[in-house]
């Protein structure tokens, strides 16, 4: 891969960005724009990277009005063998983005509409919607849908890559709400894929979508808003020294917890108080007292502190653990992931690990910016959507194969310092590695959307997936276009 990757770039620099931009301003419809990434003015006409971290570069920017301009930006760019990457939130920040040099942005920008049909439960979103977007559409109508933990991230990328957020205990995934979707594949060809048109491809969009095509436009069927479309939101703070209590409350509720509760266990270390700091999240579907009481263990801890409201389910991302992921949307980051998935809270284990982060980022200032985060989402929602759940009410399933009881896990290194990049990096690959040994699993697991991008694509997608993957990718993608997020290999750019 590396040397048809290299190839690739000096192929696309014999094109120079002119003769590009002057070809997609002659032939795409009068609503599409075009930019040389070298011109000031496209840095706000474009959306812009947010993490900084193992970017692509782009000479060209697109931002097409039509399908048909899709197409032709997809097929031009095959033919002149210049690496592409579609760009909707802009909020993918896997390292395998980072193969992509010197090629073209297809910004999906003026895809940029929503619309919900309460009487039939659907809602179509166009592809650079974000969650907001689609949260505050969806409640307008008195209807619900799962959303993920920030609200300025695509919901396009997301359920590419399943999408997971607090309504997961009730509904599954993200793309477990799938429709249908139009798509421009890497062979050209616009298609429709749902449960009754392009089905084996619709089962591999829901999953590992980013891996086919370009879609235009997403199909959600939403539901109707449970306790009447508001939320507890519980926000409380605990020291180091809790720790074993807060895994032990993790490992209670983890398998256990009702549908309507999603729990966020996040720890970094605090400078100004020299220790570790433990945020917990809950959101809670139902009425406020039910909430607070499925809290109560940890309220009984006598956190540091405490805050509960009580909000419609559109403004739980920005409220949530005290409103930091809404802060972090302001602006672009460098930021380094590492992720795994657990399937088991080792009380003991993650007692003795903490004690170790504490010791490294009390003495180490280049790693004190790496956040921990323990998510949980019920499983019933993520159950209900199984391949053979879904066969039996007669839709196509799922290529999104963590289904059952999961921690997903996130080590994230925020750095403000270019020189701490490297120990940031470092450090997360560390605690992972940790972290798998804890597990007792033999093999690495993870949600891709959190991914690094080094695990691989068994780790990415599932051992069990991989063969059927691949076979859509030599049908909907044969010269490996699509390649350079999380790839699940099979192109001609992975051969």
């Amino acid at each position: 891969m590396p040397w048809l990757l290299f190839l690739v770039n000096v192929v696309s620099a014999m094109t120079s960005a002119n003769e590009i931009a002057d070809y997609f301003r002659n032939c795409l419809s009068s609503g599409s724009s075009v930019y040389l990434t070298s011109d000031p003015a496209s840095v706000n006409a474009t959306t812009p990277r947010w993490d900084l971290w193992s970017a692509p570069t782009y000479i060209v920017a697109v931002k097409p009005a039509l399908r048909g301009d899709v197409q032709k930006v997809i097929e031009y760019a095959s033919q002149k063998n210049i690496p592409f990457l579609t760009t909707g939130g802009g909020h993918g920040y896997s390292g395998t983005l980072g193969a992509i040099k010197d090629g073209i942005q297809l910004d999906m920008g003026n895809f940029n509409t929503v619309f919900v049909d309460a009487d039939k439960n659907l809602m179509t979103a166009g592809g650079s919607l974000r969650f907001r977007d689609v949260a505050a559409a969806a409640h307008a109508k008195g209807k619900s849908t799962t959303i993920g933990a920030c609200s300025c991230v695509g919901i396009g990328g997301a359920t590419l890559g399943g999408g997971i957020g607090f309504y997961s205990g009730l509904y599954g995934a993200i793309s477990d709400s799938l429709h249908s979707v139009d798509i421009v594949t890497g062979t050209g060809e616009l298609l429709t894929a749902s449960d009754t048109e392009n089905q084996d491809l619709f089962w591999g969009i829901k999953g590992a979508g980013f891996n086919f095509g370009s879609v235009t436009s997403f199909t959600y069927r939403v539901h109707d808003q449970p306790n009447g479309g508001m939320v507890m939101n519980a926000d409380m703070t605990f020291t180091g020294a809790q720790n074993a209590s807060i895994w032990e409350f993790s490992k209670t509720m983890l398998g256990t917890q009702p549908p309507e509760l999603s729990l966020v266990f996040a720890m970094r270390y605090d400078p100004e108080k020299s220790d570790i700091a433990i945020i917990v999240n809950a959101i809670y579907a139902g009425p406020l007292e039910d909430g607070k009481a499925l809290l109560e263990p940890l309220l009984k801890l006598e956190p540091t502190n405490v805050a509960i409201s009580y909000i419609p389910w559109k403004d739980a991302p920005d409220t949530a653990v005290y409103g930091i992921t809404k802060m972090t949307c302001a602006s672009s980051y460098t930021y380094v992931p590492h992720a795994i998935n657990l399937y088991d809270i080792n009380v003991e284990a993650l007692s003795e690990l903490t004690k170790h982060v504490y010791n490294v980022t009390s003495t180490t200032p280049a790693v004190q910016g790496t956040l921990f985060t323990f998510t949980q989402y019920a499983s019933q929602g993520f159950r209900a959507n199984s391949d053979a759940n879904m066969t039996a009410k007669g839709r196509v399933g799922s290529s999104f194969p963590y289904r059952e009881p999961t921690v997903f896990v996130q080590i994230d290194g925020l750095s403000f310092d270019p020189s701490s990049v490297d120990a940031l990096d470092a450090f997360g690959n560390e605690i992972r590695a940790q972290l798998l040994e804890l597990s007792g699993q033999n093999h690495l697991e993870l949600y891709s959307n959190f991914a690094r991008g080094d695990e691989g694509a068994e780790a990415w997608y599932g051992t069990e997936n991989l063969p059927r993957l691949q076979a859509l990718k030599a049908r909907y993608d044969p010269k490996g276009l699509f390649s350079f997020y999380n790839p699940i290999g099979g192109g001609k750019q992975e051969d």
